[in-house]
């Protein structure tokens, strides 16, 4: 089966392949004029509604502004001039008969010879002294950290010959700390108290401030002294280095 004005092979409803084509841009080019011209449609009728509005919206911006014009031009009543001899508040009345600010002030008492207005300026000191802050807690000085640095207490149970022992005679040494070392070799007493207290005959045994530490560990012995220097200062976060010790 042929189409009949393309002479090409038709399909079952006897359109050829260039007849549905043309069936499908025939078909695009109805919904675009469609679309277009339903955009017209609503772009006109919001137009003509905006217009519609607009006359209205004016009318209601332009009423409030007569409205005040009118209250403005009527006259206000006269304010009384004479003061309430018992100072007594005057009378409410009604916002078009009221006073002015400067007719009040003129017709106040002075401050100065009224027991209501004596009381003003108390108020306000009381209130500035009330929102002062407080003053903060002062931290130690530099020289307050030294002095509960160098009071610390150290003693340590150590030999000459000891490397370790060493170690830790120039930590303290570096820290300006006093240290009681004892020789376990050349005191006997000191050999019989190290045994008390470790057990054993290694040294060092190094007590901050009623903390013992067995060997030398720099970290675990600068952690030792500021745990005793912040005690002894009650404070926290207290930071010590070489640079921040004097020599």
């Amino acid at each position: 089966m042929r189409c009949s004005e393309h002479g090409l092979a038709a399909g079952p409803g006897g359109a050829c392949v260039v007849c549905l084509r043309d069936g499908r841009a025939r078909s695009e080019r109805r919904a675009r004029w469609l679309a277009a011209a339903f955009f017209a449609v609503v772009v006109l009728g919001s137009g003509a509604l905006i217009a519609a509005r607009a006359p209205r919206t004016s009318a209601s911006l332009a009423a409030p502004q007569r409205v005040a014009t009118l209250a403005a031009a009527q006259p206000a009543e006269p304010a009384p001039l004479m003061p309430s001899p018992s100072h007594e508040a005057p009378p409410e009345s009604s916002p078009a008969s009221a006073p002015s600010v400067d007719e009040r002030r003129e017709n106040e008492p002075n401050s100065l010879d009224s027991g209501a207005g004596a009381q003003a300026p108390a108020l306000a000191v009381s209130a500035l002294a009330t929102a002062a802050p407080a003053p903060s807690v002062r931290g130690p000085s530099k020289r307050e950290v030294m002095a509960a640095l160098r009071s610390t207490p150290v003693t340590m149970f150590s030999t000459s010959w000891c490397p370790h022992c060493q170690r830790a005679r120039q930590f303290f040494l570096v820290y300006g700390l006093t240290v009681v070392d004892h020789d376990i070799d050349a005191d006997a007493q000191a050999a019989a108290e190290l045994k008390r207290r470790s057990g054993g005959k290694a040294v060092p045994l190094i007590d901050v401030d009623g903390r013992e530490l067995k060997g030398f560990d720099e970290r675990a012995t600068m952690q030792a002294v500021v745990a005793s220097v912040e005690r002894r200062l009650g404070v926290t976060g207290v930071k010590l280095s070489v640079a921040s010790v004097p020599n």
